[in-house]
């Protein structure tokens, strides 16, 4: 991750892009022993203190569960209650990885989000900076 300009607090990863700031956070349900990988994007206006002032929960204006934009198989590797190869699940989770930073990389400004990912945005967009500069 670092070496892709991503620097981490707790467990997510940020970098600043063209006008967006990005990150990749990993979750894990409060009822088992299930992860989620979440793509989150919000509008970089110069303004924020870049990555400290970041709360998961709270801070980004568009958050993408990752099994949300690759549905298949491999999510089950996340799914630390079912019984699943170690071997595999890394390479699955690994994979996972690669195809999210793929979509951050892809998804690298506010003009990108509009063009390509409308659908997405305006269905999962909260109320702020980001949503203006998408949805206007």
């Amino acid at each position: 991750m670092k070496s892709a300009g991503f620097r981490c607090k707790n467990n997510t990863w940020y970098r600043q892009s063209n006008d967006l700031i990005q990150a990749l956070n990993i979750q894990k349900s409060a009822w088992g022993d299930l992860y989620y990988i979440n793509i989150c994007f919000n509008y970089y206006d110069g303004s924020f203190l870049y990555p400290s002032e970041y709360r998961f929960l709270d801070t980004f204006d568009l958050r993408i569960r990752a099994s949300e934009l690759f549905e298949d198989a491999d999510f089950k590797s996340l799914d630390y209650t079912e019984d699943y190869d170690s071997e595999k699940r890394a390479i699955a989770i690994k994979d996972i990885f690669f195809r999210s930073l793929s979509f951050l990389d892809k998804s690298n400004s506010t003009a990108v989000l509009k063009e390509d990912y409308l659908d997405i945005c305006r269905n999962r967009m909260r109320v702020g900076a980001l949503r203006d500069q998408i949805l206007g």
